[in-house]
């Protein structure tokens, strides 16, 4: 075994931790050594721990194509989760009608929203609105189901660091509604943007090539914000995932001459794009 394949796992190790103690930063405020009492050093050594071991996989003539952009999907996961943390990403907006979903199917096991909407706080004047019962007794939403599935997984890992900094904290509650969930969420809104901006140059490469795809990616720096610092809504996740649409917007339902005039000529630009 040469010392070139030997130095592979503990490099793989070497960003694996990397990645995990700067995810297990935001989601805790802690180092993740300190989960066994163990020391803690400045995050941009962690981050430079990760860039390196990545450059060093990239760079190493064995590594495959997939072996390479694996290792750099993690880098950049390791650098967008230090972004977003000093920028100060966190849940917001409409983020929380769909969280509410996520934390209703996670801790209540069913879709009545009426207990979420106050545990998140959406329960003052404006919001009065939402505890209107519905056909089925539930409180009311017009938001989707499908971003709290996609973030299910990510909440999963934020409720085992609720749980370990509730041991740690007690203003830290393990039930949905703590910081660690929240920004849960944001890793979940950086890990698929980033898919999402791979899909892209995937799908642009089989037509302009690599130099091109390349520069037309790294151009894209309003997708690239949004992923870092995102504001979670289900059109972000499905343009996000729908690199087949690059370059296009999405067909409103006013874009058919005959549906622009309306009644009387004063038609109106629907905001939902057309299946």
């Amino acid at each position: 075994m040469t010392a070139s394949r030997a130095a592979a796992p503990v490099a793989w190790m070497l960003l694996a931790f990397a990645v995990l103690d700067l995810a297990w930063r935001q989601l805790t405020r802690a180092a993740l050594l300190e989960v066994v009492d163990g020391p803690a050093w400045a995050i941009g050594w962690t981050l430079a721990l990760a860039l390196l071991a990545a450059g060093w996989i990239i760079e190493r003539p064995r590594s495959s194509s997939a072996t390479r952009k694996v290792a750099l999907f993690l880098a950049l996961v390791a650098a967008g989760s230090v972004v977003q943390g000093r920028l100060g990403a966190r849940l917001q907006s409409d983020g929380f009608y769909y969280y509410a979903y996520a934390r209703s199917i996670w801790f209540d096991h069913d879709v009545d929203l009426t207990n979420d909407y106050r545990r998140l706080g959406l329960d003052d004047a404006q919001h009065q609105h939402l505890f209107t019962p519905t056909a089925t007794g539930h409180a009311q939403t017009t938001w989707a189901i499908g971003p709290a599935l996609l973030w299910s997984p990510f909440i999963g890992l934020g409720h085992v660091a609720a749980v370990w900094a509730g041991a740690h904290r007690p203003d830290v509650a393990a039930d949905g509604t703590s910081f660690p969930y929240r920004q849960a969420v944001c890793l979940a809104g950086l890990c698929y943007g980033l898919l999402g901006l791979f899909a892209c140059y995937a799908i642009a490469r089989t037509r302009f090539g690599a130099r091109v795809s390349t520069l037309a990616v790294a151009a894209a720096e309003r997708r690239v914000l949004r992923a870092v610092v995102p504001r979670p809504q289900t059109h972000d996740e499905s343009r996000r995932l729908d690199g087949g649409r690059l370059g296009r917007r999405p067909r409103l339902a006013c874009d058919s001459p005959r549906r622009a005039r309306g009644r009387r000529g004063r038609g109106r630009c629907s905001a939902w794009p057309e299946a």
